[in-house]
């Protein structure tokens, strides 16, 4: 008995001693797709959720796990992710993010996406804009116009800006297409909306000549616009870090990163040439230097914005005679850069010629080109065309996130290398290059006064090329060769170390040159119009009739290279120089690219006819019916086509004899409609997606090239599909003098696309399907007064009102914690489409730490977990991220020649997300830091005065461990949570028009000027916000709209 319980004792401290030899210590950093680290990952053991860590500032994380463990990766944002440990105690992660359009200025700051869908939105997932039509050619690509823009007295010239190869002089008119009844006709693509824009032409009889100059003068941006410290208060927060335990020599002396205080600790132990240190080891030297960094208050913007003067020349021909007629236009833009370091040019042609070939026979012809090239710090997104928001390459997000404390002429240290921003943007740059044209032909033939028939054709091509260059002297460029000390060799991740040699020593595989890296995309596409037409009138005019057929295709072909070179030496002629050992550390890691191709084709054939019966010019029925087909879903025959259709009806209650004809009610009139239009949905393919793969491998000698199942068959998948009533009316009063247009909508989208968790026998968890159900409403209002009217004086003002409400009927979701309160919005079942939820706050306690609600209802300082997936109705509805009530008013007073505009732009209804700042430990001392933090707070009985949480001292975050959840939880909070309201002055514009008469002797035909301010201030908005603007706080662009001067010269001969 005694040799067995022996024997048992023996196995069981050796299996014990097995389990202890099995537990590793895995370690390494993780990333974005960009390469930038990500904070606040939460890095869990599957299975063994207690087991948890979290990335720091600089991505880095170290955890302990048993042999054969798998690691979870989950952030807010980005796509869970899942690696078993392989031989390796190093993982790096990359990690993508779970919405390309969600990109973040900084790596604590998110951001959601700009809309300008007209009614809202028509899709839980993705974001539908609406369809711009020039010309009756569809554009493939989305234009980035907000709608406030449409309603600017200059929007001629802002949608020309946007479209990019037309002047302002060569837009003759635009509308906005709401109604499903009109919008119907252009099918699934224009289901939020349509944007018709028609070019000028030539004029019979007529030869002018048109000179415009648009002269822009941008403002410099100024920190009383933004939630920044100043110096002065950073240098207070720097202290309070100091008296509490942080910023220790220790700490910040091997950081990444570096700001003042880690330059003052590497001024006192750094001896130069002749033997003294950098800076004095005495109180009175630290106090003169740091009271030298609270009083510099350094102005980033003023230092990295110029006020140069945009300069923009048109000419434009008009001409024509009874055979034909022709328009042409050429401009030339010269930017010198609001940005330093940056400038770009664009050059533009048209021609829109009309020939009368015979009296039934009519053709036009348009021509558009235009080129572009410029150069932008830093790197441009080649899809989209945007600036990067890497904190290096954006002027703009520089001057937000970097402390004012710094000294601009001081090259401080920014990934283990030196950098100072004005040498950054002379080495870290973009050259960009982009061509385009169009030609498109309408044939017109009057077959018999009441048929015509019209054929359209139209071919484009678009050439872009950017080109990043990174030169010798860039900061990434010297990352790679960044070797100091012994600490840098280990935590650098830009060195590189063979896997596969155990005594291989960390070393650059970047010893000379830069790296270039150079993207090109080509569009080219073809589009066929072909209709016929009849019109007739019966007894009298009585009855009308008005009948359309026709067809229409396009064809699209895209295509996408990129790739990536190192060691291009730009100091030496721009000859190569490259290491095998780059192209091999490439080769090893999780993103084994150093070039990729893209190829695509996307086709669309329809079929639509359109009905319209009037009777008496009273009462209007119309039917549109529209059959579409596209390539979308691959070689799937199951839902290759769609129907769109539409029913309308109208009464113009003007034309009845009962309207009063001397009555204060001039103008009356009513129209409703009801049809279904689909949309291609975001899910590609219905068919089972095969697509080639190159697995990763720990090892890469034993890496293959392989199939993968991308998304399996959705046989059932379908168009999504909306199905809107409208009713709308128009009034006028005192012979017009005040018109009202007021159209209200209600809209069931249904067949939604969303992905639903699985029992995974497809092999995939998440399967794509028709699964979800939303309800829209709204109001769309329109008023105009002329107030005064007088001979030579007139008054009139315009108001424009919208609202539009969503709710999601049905969607089943399997959400965590993280993916509800994120900032850009999360779709739930009984909510709007992208609501904001958060943590309910409960406040500070005495420690200054904050508390919250957890999923029992207890309070807590570290017990919520992010990754938690049940149990999730504790949280709290905080808003949409979508305006629900947007519009302006306009008032337009005239005196003789003399007009004046002014024009305020509002929103109300949605919610933002502050920026998440927030940590347990603020590690690095070159950031910029909000102005809520100066109320922060600093000693007991703070917390029955401020929300803002105390500075955790190193005693709390060694006897708290899991401290750091507290301040993320304390960043997607309910106290966190500020109103995206705002009242705007958008624009106030003075123009004078000369008199004709004054004209004739100097053989001038118009002669105006105008001056415009644009973008001027807030009326109003959130106070939380300090000072910040919430529409920039919502945008898709790193680098908003800036104040400016516009003033334009118009001379016609």
């Amino acid at each position: 008995m005694q040799m067995r319980t022996a024997i048992c004792l023996l196995f069981t401290l050796l299996g014990c001693l097995r389990g202890f030899a099995q537990e590793r210590t895995i370690h390494g950093t993780v990333k974005d797709t960009q390469g930038r680290p990500l904070p606040n990952v939460v890095v869990f053991v599957k299975e063994v959720s207690q087991t948890t860590t979290q990335t720091n500032a600089e991505g880095y994380y170290s955890l302990k796990a048993q042999e054969g463990a798998t690691l979870v990766f989950s952030s807010l944002g980005f796509r869970e992710v899942a690696y078993p440990l392989g031989a390796s105690d190093t993982l790096n992660v990359i990690m993508e993010s779970t919405q390309a359009s969600a990109q973040s200025s900084s790596p604590t700051q998110e951001r959601t996406v700009a809309r300008t869908n007209v009614r809202g939105p028509s899709s839980i997932y993705g974001e539908s804009k609406p369809l711009w039509v020039v010309d009756g050619v569809i554009l493939d690509d989305g234009v980035e116009l907000s709608p406030d823009a449409l309603s600017s007295s200059d929007a001629k010239l802002l949608i020309a800006s946007a479209l990019g190869g037309l002047t302002s002089d060569d837009i003759a008119s635009f509308k906005v297409l709401k109604d499903a009844s009109v919008t119907s006709i252009y099918g699934p693509r224009a289901v939020a909306g349509v944007v018709v824009v028609t070019t000028r032409k030539g004029t019979k009889g007529t030869n002018n000549i048109t000179y415009t100059n648009e002269s822009t003068f941008r403002m410099i941006p100024s920190y009383d616009n933004f939630n920044i410290m100043n110096s002065q208060e950073q240098m207070d927060f720097y202290m309070e870090m100091l008296r509490r335990g942080n910023f220790s020599y220790e700490t910040l002396t091997n950081r990444r990163y570096k700001g003042e205080i880690a330059r003052m600790y590497e001024l006192l132990n750094t001896a130069g040439p002749d033997g003294n240190f950098g800076l004095d080891n005495t109180e009175a030297a630290k106090t003169a230097y740091l009271r030298a960094a609270e009083y510099r208050n350094t102005n980033w913007f003023a230092k990295l914005f110029q006020t140069g003067v945009m300069q923009n020349h048109a000419v434009s021909l008009s001409t024509g005679s009874d055979k034909a007629s022709y328009y042409a236009s050429i401009s030339v833009l010269s930017d010198p850069g609001w940005m330093k370091y940056s400038h770009s040019d664009r050059y533009t042609a048209n021609l829109n010629a009309n020939y009368k070939l015979s009296q039934k026979v009519s053709f036009n012809l348009i021509v558009n080109g235009a080129y572009r090239q410029g150069r932008t710090p830093g790197s441009v997104d080649p899809l989209t065309g945007k600036v990067s928001s890497e904190l290096e390459l954006n002027p703009y997000s520089y001057a937000l996130n970097t402390s004012r404390t710094l000294d601009p002429t001081v090259a401080y240290r920014y990934r283990y290398a030196p950098m100072n921003i004005f040498e950054e943007l002379e080495n870290n740059y973009t050259d960009s290059h982009i061509g385009d044209i169009k030609i498109q032909g309408r044939l017109s033939w009057l077959i018999t006064p009441k048929i015509e028939a019209t054929a359209l054709g139209a071919i484009k091509y678009q050439s872009i090329s950017h080109e990043l260059n990174q030169t010798e002297q860039s900061n990434i460029a010297r990352a790679y060769r960044a070797a100091d000390n012994l600490n840098m060799i280990k935590n650098n991740e830009y060195l590189y170390e063979d896997p596969y040699d155990d005594f291989d020593v960390r070393r650059t595989v970047l010893p000379e040159g830069g790296i270039r890296e150079k993207s090109e995309s080509l569009l080219s596409g073809k589009d066929f119009r072909a209709t016929l037409s009849y019109k007739d009138a019966f007894d009298g005019g009585k009855h009308k009739i008005q009948l359309l057929g026709g067809m229409e295709t396009n064809d699209t072909y895209r295509s996408k290279d990129w790739g990536k070179n190192f060691g291009l030496m730009y100091e030496l002629g721009e000859i190569s120089y490259f290491s095998y050992e780059a192209f091999k550390q490439i080769q090893e890691s999780k993103s084994p690219n150093y070039y990729t191709v893209s190829r695509t084709t996307t086709r669309n054939v329809a079929f639509f006819s359109n009905a319209a019966y009037t009777f008496l010019d009273r009462y209007t029925l119309e039917g549109i019916f529209r059959y579409d087909g596209t390539n979308k879903f691959g070689a799937s025959r199951y839902i290759r086509w769609m129907p769109t259709w539409n029913l309308a009806l109208s009464w113009n209650v003007t034309k009845e004899a009962f309207f009063p004809k001397n009555a204060a009610l001039s103008l009356l009139s009513f129209k409703t409609s009801f049809g279904v239009i689909p949309e291609s949905p975001s899910a590609p393919t219905s068919l089972v997606k095969i697509m080639g793969d190159i697995p990763w491998r720990s090892n890469e000698r034993t890496r293959e090239t392989a199939l993968k199942v991308a998304d399996p068959a959705s046989y059932d998948l379908t168009y999504e599909k909306k199905q809107e009533f409208n009713i709308g009316v128009q009034m006028g009063f005192f012979k017009n003098r005040i018109s009202l247009a007021v159209d209200g909508y209600t809209r069931k989208n249904y067949d939604l696309i969303g992905r639903v968790p699985t029992q995974g026998l497809s092999g995939s968890i998440l399967r794509v399907g028709n699964v979800a159900q939303m309800h829209s409403y709204g109001v769309d209002m329109s008023l105009q007064t002329q107030n005064i009217k007088l001979k030579d004086f007139s008054w009139t003002t315009t108001f424009i009102y919208a609202k539009n409400e969503n709710k999601i009927t049905k969607l089943y979701v399997d959400a965590s914690i993280s993916d509800m309160v994120r900032g850009s919005g999360f779709s739930k079942e009984g909510y709007p489409v992208s609501s904001i939820f958060s943590i309910p706050f409960r406040g500070l306690n005495s420690d200054g730490l904050p508390t919250f609600a957890d999923p029992n209802g207890n309070t807590t300082i570290d017990g919520i977990r992010f990754d938690q997936r049940d149990n999730l109705d504790f949280l709290s509805y905080s808003g949409t991220t979508r305006p629900t009530d947007v519009g302006s008013l306009g008032n337009l007073f005239t005196y003789k020649g003399l007009s004046l505009n002014v024009l305020l732009t509002y929103s109300f209804g949605n919610v933002l997300r502050l920026p998440t700042v927030f940590k347990a430990n603020y590690d690095n001392d070159a950031l910029a830091l909000p102005k809520e933090f100066t109320n922060r707070w600093m000693q007991p009985g703070d917390e029955q005065r401020t929300q803002v949480p105390a500075i955790a001292s190193s005693y709390q975050r060694d006897n708290m461990p899991n401290l750091e959840y507290a301040y993320t939880a304390y960043n997607y909070s309910d106290v966190r949570i500020a109103k995206g309201d705002f009242i705007r002055l958008k624009e106030i514009s003075l123009g004078y028009e000369f008199d004709k008469d004054l004209l004739k002797d100097m053989r001038i035909k118009r002669l105006s000027m105008k001056l415009q301010a644009t973008n001027l201030f807030l009326l109003y908005a959130d106070k939380k916000l300090n000072g910040a603007d919430p529409e920039f706080s919502t945008g898709d662009s790193f680098i908003p709209n800036p104040k400016q001067l516009t003033f334009s010269l118009r001379v016609g001969l």
